[in-house]
């Protein structure tokens, strides 16, 4: 009976959900990564967007890891609110000539920890077709899996989109 009233341990420190995305280009293999910063309101920084060299997938999953560990709470600027599609980081990056090819270009999927640990990654894609999104929930923190998910959810969304 008395140990219904011993002592717990304290709740570990909350982290934050770390999220980010990963911009699929929709003909060749070329990803880009952003980390995404904030809470309640998400945004990108120059300095967490990187595009993956190669169509490895150790390569892509690296990158991926790198940019949702980087992922972290700061504030939300008057700087910020005021910036142009075309100051987007990711957008840069892109070497597209226009938003509206960015966006007809590249397929978006967010990345986010499934819980304040962050053990578990969950890929979502943008909705297509009646508002269906393709969603993944990665268990492994191996870069190889990480790339290879994403590299299996951009084939089957090619492949949903065009029914």
């Amino acid at each position: 009976m008395l140990s219904v009233f011993k002592k717990s341990e304290p709740a570990p420190e909350a982290k934050h959900i770390k999220r980010g995305v990963v911009y699929l280009h929709r003909d060749k293999p070329h990803f880009i990564a952003a980390t995404r910063y904030g809470s309640g309101i998400l945004f990108e920084l120059d300095e967490g967007v990187a595009v993956c060299p190669s169509e490895s997938h150790i390569d892509l999953g690296q990158i991926v890891k790198a940019h949702m560990d980087a992922s972290e709470v700061r504030p939300y600027t008057e700087e910020l609110r005021l910036r142009k599609p075309t100051e987007w980081p990711a957008f840069k990056q892109s070497l597209c000539k226009s938003v509206r090819a960015f966006n007809n270009e590249y397929i978006v999927v967010t990345v986010e920890g499934v819980n304040h640990a962050n053990h578990h990654y969950a890929f979502e894609t943008e909705p297509f077709h009646w508002g269906i999104s393709l969603k993944v929930t990665c268990p492994c923190m191996d870069p190889a899996v990480l790339g290879g998910e994403l590299h299996k959810l951009r084939k089957h969304y090619l492949k949903w989109e065009k029914t």
